[in-house]
This record gives structure tokens, sequence and C-alpha cells, in this order.
């Protein structure tokens, strides 16, 4: 006769089994074994879909020298305007706001008057850096994918060089 152990929650209910996967929250999941090979799925990857393009990999200093550093050659994110990129992104959809109108980036009123969110770069500046970037994600995943082959190119010479262990019963 065979009987399952089960637990119980708190709640009083039955808490799933332990091994399994589909039961368990999705933070509690373990992610698959091996590499992935998922490109981001950004339509810009100048923006990467939010519409204000960052400096984390200094392509924007390629086109103003200046930006985000300071009077004393420190740099410093966030010290200058936010450049506001040209894709549809940037634009207002499913009633979110947006960060640019048909005139260029958008205006806010304040106390001071109208003041603009952020500033322009032009559009060929724009696509220069999505074309960057999307080489650099193209480059990380196929160097993934190399490794991945010559993993179990490895994996294939040693299987054919030893003999499959026997299972005991």
């Amino acid at each position: 006769m065979t009987s399952s152990i089960s637990t119980v929650s708190r709640a009083g209910a039955l808490a799933p089994e332990p091994n399994d996967a589909r039961a368990l929250a999705p933070h509690k999941r373990r992610p698959a074994s091996g590499p992935a090979f998922v490109l981001p799925h950004f339509t810009c990857f100048a923006c990467a879909d939010t519409g204000i393009v960052s400096n984390f990999d200094g392509a924007i200093n390629e086109f103003i020298a200046d930006y985000d550093v300071l009077p004393s050659g420190e740099i410093m994110p966030g010290s200058d305007p936010a450049i506001i990129c040209c894709c549809m992104s940037a634009y207002p959809n499913n009633g979110r706001g947006g960060y640019r109108d048909s005139s260029g980036p958008r205006s806010v009123e304040t106390a001071a008057g109208p003041r603009t969110i952020g500033c322009d770069l032009n559009q060929d500046a724009i696509a220069s850096i999505h074309r960057q970037r999307r080489q650099k994600a193209l480059a990380g995943v196929q160097a993934t994918a190399e490794q991945a082959r010559r993993l179990q190119a490895s994996r294939d010479a040693v299987a054919g060089l030893l003999k499959p262990v026997r299972e005991e019963i």
C-alpha cells in the first residue's frame, strides 16, 4: 500500500508537493538549465522602449561630449536634461503621457513659466545609438550560442570516450 504525505499550510489547505514545479509560485521556480538565446525584445534599442535615451555606455558622449559631465570633469549621471528619443515610445499612447509631441519635447507649466522636460538629439544620432546597441546585443547572443556549442561538443566528445554508467536496481 502506498501513501502520499502532503503538507498542510497555515490556512488549513493542502500545500502543493515540493517537486511539482507547476504549482510553485513564479519566484520559487528554477530557471531552465543551460544558456538562454533570447534577444532583448525592444523595438528601439536606443531608449529600450522607455522614450528616454540613457547614457549607460557613453554612447551619447560621442555626439555631445560634455553630456552628464560636470565642469570639473567628473561624470555625474542625471546632471543634464534627459535626451528624448524620437521613436514611438516617446509619444503619448494608450492613455499614457509621453515625452514628445509633434513640435518636439513636451513642455510643462511651472511657476517660472513653461519648461521643456528634456532635450533633442538629431534622428541620425539616435539611429546610430540604436544600431550600435543592437549590434552589441546580437554579439552577446552569438557569444552565448558559441559557448553553448563548444560545451555540447565537449560533452559529446566525453560521452564517446566514456562508457555509460549502469544503474543498479
